[in-house]
């Protein structure tokens, strides 16, 4: 592949080529952005070990619907792009940099496709073995980590004692905070900080919060693509709920973990856009200015999917005259 795509991705600052790569491709582009961003000169990392890193947790995602290594990609890729066209890696130091690569690739790791919801009320092994609160958060941090220091993919060998024990500790932190449960709470520590005389510094705590954020917006950058490209992911979300209700029946559980519908996903996704994305992605504009263009968009896409709420009220409305 050579770097061509890389190039177009800092080049065009075009955020879905990837989806249309081949699965050697985006593995190609991942050890790419790893080694343009400067780690494994700095962290003392061979290509084979990074290369086995990305293989060894890429070998762990599940094909399901929505949250997949694709997936995995799309974060990461975003996660590079907040980084550098957006600047953000100005605001942190090289060791948070690559903490939040790592972070994105494993965020979902093993991810089967259900939500925290049905773990918990199934009491599956996921529950069984990493508890009740996120217990999937928990899960994609754990693997995420043993994979990092495991024989032949250990990436975290070379680091210093302090920067192995930083990564270790942030990594858990940031993945821990895409559990959408958190939200609210993680903006309003987010928003105090920012808010506090002087804003955000760049002590370890102020630091590790903005990687959280950092980490939550790339999860969620279906939200600052194209119309057409968030849509075609929207939809991948309404298909794992549906895939989600098939386990739900198999297991006996008679209230689904996962609302969403088709009918309703103009409603839902509307509601996120309004109160939870749009929110979030400006509040990271206040600290990173070149996130302008992620407000943007979120918010045109929050303006269509109202229309499309709008519309599908109006037709329910003459359905039942």
């Amino acid at each position: 592949m050579g770097s061509e795509h890389l190039q177009k991705l800092d080049e065009e600052k075009n955020a879905t080529i990837h989806w249309s790569l081949p699965a050697e491709d985006q593995m190609q582009l991942c050890e790419e952005m790893f080694t343009s961003l400067g780690f494994l000169e700095a962290f003392s990392i061979s290509p084979d070990t990074l290369r086995q890193f990305l293989r060894s947790i890429k070998a762990q995602y599940k094909e399901v619907p929505y949250h997949n290594f694709n997936h995995a990609v799309d974060v990461t890729v975003s996660s590079y792009l907040i980084l550098t066209a957006c600047n953000a890696r100005a605001q942190l130091k090289p060791v948070d940099v690559f903490t939040l690569m790592v972070a994105a690739i494993g965020h979902d790791v093993a991810h089967p496709g259900l939500t925290n919801g049905f773990h918990v009320h199934a009491q599956s092994d996921v529950f069984k073995e990493f508890g009740e609160v996120s217990p999937l958060e928990t899960m994609h941090a754990t693997k995420t980590l043993a994979t990092a220091t495991a024989e032949g993919s250990n990436i975290l060998a070379g680091l210093s004692d302090e920067d192995r024990g930083w990564v270790r500790e942030v990594a858990e932190f940031v993945i821990l905070g895409t559990d959408m449960a958190t939200h609210f709470d993680i903006m309003k520590d987010f928003n105090a900080r920012c808010e506090r005389d002087g804003g955000l510094t760049d002590s370890k705590d102020d630091r590790k919060a903005l990687l959280r954020m950092l980490l939550k917006a790339a999860d969620l950058g279906i939200c600052g693509k194209p119309w057409d490209s968030h849509k075609e992911w929207a939809d991948y979300l309404v298909q794992e709920a549906y895939f989600q209700r098939e386990q739900e029946a198999q297991v006996g559980l008679t209230e689904t973990q996962n609302p969403m519908k088709w009918e309703t996903q103009a409603k839902g996704q509307n509601w996120f856009l309004t109160n939870m994305c749009c929110p979030m992605f400006e509040a990271i504009q206040g600290t990173v200015p070149g996130f302008e263009s992620w407000v943007g968009t979120s918010k045109s896409i929050q303006t269509r999917w109202s229309e499309l709420e709008q519309q599908a009220a109006a037709a329910d409305v003459q359905a039942d005259a």
